[in-house]
């Protein structure tokens, strides 16, 4: 896939074809990666996707319970996290996904809880458990995360 340097793109995760998708802002098809399974470019059940000011993308691997990281067109360049219910970096159901200028946000939905990294996949601080009063989470998911 050839992206044009200037030009504004859109890219959505195809949950259940395990693809990201690449569209002009007009909805010009441009390209797309991924497929169903394990390795790496691969998905089973991407359910978010950010991306950073440098075009750096990052995708939330829902069942595979992982974050992957791309350049803006689509090369894979690292990964992150595996499946446990305790521990840093450790998922259960990772479902939304969001960045600021020096930090991924990914909302651990089945732990109940959020997990700040840097974008070179460091683990950096862990909050939330589960519950219903304030700093506690009853499976917290989607794009909700916000980072002003």
């Amino acid at each position: 896939m050839l992206l044009v340097p200037g030009e504004r793109y859109v890219y959505t995760v195809d949950t259940y074809n395990h693809r990201v998708k690449v569209t002009t802002d007009a909805g010009v098809y441009m390209g797309q990666w991924g497929s169903w399974g394990v390795g790496v470019s691969q998905f089973e059940f991407p359910s978010d996707i950010t991306i950073n000011e440098s075009g750096e993308v990052f995708v939330v691997d829902g069942d595979n319970n992982r974050i992957q990281k791309f350049d803006h067109e689509g090369n894979f360049l690292l990964q992150w996290g595996s499946y446990g219910e305790t521990g840093n970096s450790r998922f259960n159901g990772p479902r939304g996904i969001s960045c600021d200028t020096q930090y991924v946000y990914v909302s651990d939905s089945y732990n109940n809880r959020i997990q700040k990294f840097d974008f070179n996949g460091n683990w950096v601080i862990t909050w939330g458990s589960s519950g219903t009063s304030n700093g506690k989470f009853d499976v917290p998911e989607g794009s909700g995360i916000r980072v002003p």
